[in-house]
């Protein structure tokens, strides 16, 4: 198996919701086993309310989503 390197110069990490990609999150959510049928509302109320870090490669989209006390 010929696994990619990732140099962390090619990775961004934000936490700013702007930059969180609320379709691309929906999409994966809602199809795994643990969050299937979320509703759209519901995640997006949740990354409202959270501190949330994104990892940018160049991969479409990483997410880590926390709860924000």
């Amino acid at each position: 198996m010929n696994t990619p390197k990732i140099h962390f110069d090619e990775i961004k990490i934000s936490n700013s919701n702007n930059e969180m990609q609320l379709d691309v999150i929906y999409n994966f959510l809602k199809d795994s086993y643990w969050a299937k049928d979320i509703p759209k509302e519901f995640v997006e109320k949740s990354i409202e309310n959270s501190l949330c870090f994104g990892a940018f490669i160049r991969l479409p989209f990483s997410v880590c989503v926390t709860q924000q006390h």
